[in-house]
């Protein structure tokens, strides 16, 4: 997770121990050296969480989308999302929707920067309130866990990948 990565940096980088394949996409993790020093130990093996929401932001605005809201958690993996999703957006000179109320937004399309137990809560309470937008969201959210929490439900609900699926043995990489 990026709260756990962004602890190890804080550990090994003055140690000098190289830090090799973090999963964690955080902005934060990727600053520049002069912001932080300890990334010089650092060797990110996955696109950046803004990196993953450009593409998902593209690929819904060449849908014909344009009322998109965000559903994020309040951590590095969330903040680093919206930041993500902010700046993509911007880039079709769009905003989002919403952040706050997502329901009151009635958004066409909603990405959801949480891990599964947020995402599959949120899900079932739009369903419930009667708002089916495509529903997004990013790789780390746990997509086994998400399956098993909601069920039928979480037929539809788009997940981006950033690195080969591991268990796909045609994939040279894998």
């Amino acid at each position: 997770s990026s709260p756990t990565t962004e602890a190890m940096n804080t550990v090994f980088g003055p140690a000098r121990v190289p830090l090799v394949g973090t999963i964690s996409g955080a902005g934060t993790l990727r600053e520049p050296i002069a912001k932080n020093p300890n990334g010089h130990y650092m060797f990110n093996v996955r696109a950046s969480y803004a990196d993953e929401t450009e593409a998902i932001i593209n690929q819904l605005v060449s849908l014909g989308l344009k009322n998109i809201a965000v559903f994020y958690q309040n951590d590095g993996f969330g903040k680093s999302g919206l930041e993500g999703v902010t700046a993509s957006l911007k880039k079709h000179n769009l905003a989002p929707s919403a952040v706050a109320t997502v329901d009151k937004a009635k958004p066409q399309a909603v990405v959801m920067v949480t891990l599964y137990k947020p995402t599959a809560a949120f899900v079932q309470a739009m369903k419930k309130a009667g708002q089916r937008p495509m529903f997004t969201t990013l790789s780390p959210v746990g997509t086994e866990q998400l399956v098993k929490e909601l069920g039928a439900d979480a037929r539809g609900i788009v997940i981006s990948q950033v690195m080969p699926y591991p268990w796909n043995d045609i994939v040279p990489m894998v």
